[in-house]
């Protein structure tokens, strides 16, 4: 007999420790789409105006500043801060519960 796949909920979605110790639930702009009903557009809309906070690892580096096959410039994955796609999606208390639950202690973000 197989059990619920609780686990699948919110697959895909990674943990990341800040520099400063922080604990942060993200995930893509798919993914966050795909939870909260939010469009691609309006996550990037929010994005920004500051609402959401990304972090798009290598955009930093060398290979940001060459040019891909095409001659275009290269883009990164973008990584959200799910409290605030929480926050917005579902409103303040709502998105503290669902982190709690999920083991992010929302006091701490």
């Amino acid at each position: 007999m197989v059990g619920p796949v609780q686990g699948d909920l919110f697959r895909g979605l990674r943990l990341h420790t800040e520099p400063s110790g922080k604990l942060r639930l993200e995930g893509t702009v798919n993914l966050a789409a795909a939870y909260t009903g939010l469009s691609r557009q309006q996550i990037y809309e929010y994005i920004e105006q500051g609402e959401i906070t990304a972090r798009s690892p290598g955009e930093e580096t060398k290979l940001a500043l060459t040019k891909d096959v095409r001659g275009r410039r290269r883009g990164f994955k973008k990584f959200l801060d799910m409290r605030d796609v929480f926050r917005i999606a579902y409103g303040e208390e709502e998105a503290r519960k669902m982190l709690k639950q999920l083991g992010v202690d929302p006091g701490l973000n």
